[in-house]
C-alpha cells in the first residue's frame, strides 16, 4: 500500500514530465537549415509569397518585385546582383526570372540552379529542375505537388553551396518523362558566381 508521502512525490514526478518533454523535445528536435543570402519573390503569387515567408524564416532577407521593373529599378537590382556576397534566389513568374538572368550576365555571374514550376487551371502539376548533381542526384527529396513544396523547395537551396560550383549539372523531372501541358510557369532559380573551368 502506497504511503500519502510516495504518492506525493509520483504525483510531482508526473507533473514534471511535460515540461521535461518539452525540453528534450526543443534540444533534440531537428534545426531547419539556414538560407544564406537574398531573396526575390513576386508578392501578387500566392505560392511566392509562401516561398519568401519559408525563407525568412530561414535566415534569407526577402525582397518584392514585380513585373514593371523600370531603369532605376533595373539598376538598382544589377548593383545588389553585384555586390551580394551571399546566394541570391528567388521564385518569380517566367518573365522576371529570364530579366533576373539577364541581370546575371551583365554582372558576371550565372543562373547556377533553376527550378520550373507548372500550374494549369491555378493546379501545381508538376516540376522541373536544372541543378548541381548534388541537389537532384536522385538521393535527396525533391518538391512534390501535394503540400508544402515551397518550403521543400527553401529547404533545397539552404543546401546550395557557392563554393561547390561547377560547370555539370543534372536535369530532374518529377512530372514524369514529358513537361506537362500547362498555362502559366513559376521558376525558381539562383544566381552565383561563374564556375572554375
Amino acid at each position: 500500500m502506497l504511503t500519502r508521502r510516495t504518492w506525493l512525490q509520483m504525483n510531482a514526478a508526473l507533473l514534471t514530465l511535460p515540461l521535461a518533454s518539452r525540453v528534450a523535445a526543443g534540444v533534440a528536435g531537428p534545426q531547419r537549415p539556414r538560407l544564406a543570402g537574398r531573396v526575390f519573390f513576386d508578392d501578387r503569387v500566392r505560392d511566392c509569397t509562401v516561398f519568401a515567408d519559408h525563407a525568412g524564416k530561414a535566415g534569407a532577407a526577402t525582397g518584392s518585385v514585380g513585373d514593371d521593373i523600370t531603369a532605376r529599378a533595373y539598376d538598382a537590382l544589377k548593383t545588389t546582383l553585384a555586390s551580394e556576397s551571399g546566394i541570391i534566389a528567388g521564385l518569380t513568374p517566367e518573365p522576371m526570372a529570364f530579366l533576373f538572368e539577364v541581370m546575371a550576365r551583365d554582372v558576371g555571374r550565372y543562373q547556377a540552379f533553376r527550378g520550373d514550376h507548372h500550374y494549369c487551371g491555378g493546379k501545381l502539376l508538376g516540376h522541373g529542375f536544372k541543378a548541381p548533381l548534388y541537389l537532384v542526384n536522385g538521393n535527396d527529396p525533391l518538391p512534390g505537388v501535394d503540400g508544402d513544396w515551397t518550403g521543400e523547395l527553401v529547404d533545397i537551396l539552404s543546401r546550395f553551396d557557392p563554393a561547390a560550383i561547377s560547370p555539370t549539372t543534372s536535369t530532374a523531372c518529377l512530372s514524369g518523362d514529358r513537361l506537362p501541358q500547362y498555362d502559366f510557369k513559376l521558376v525558381s532559380w539562383v544566381i552565383a558566381p561563374l564556375p572554375r573551368a
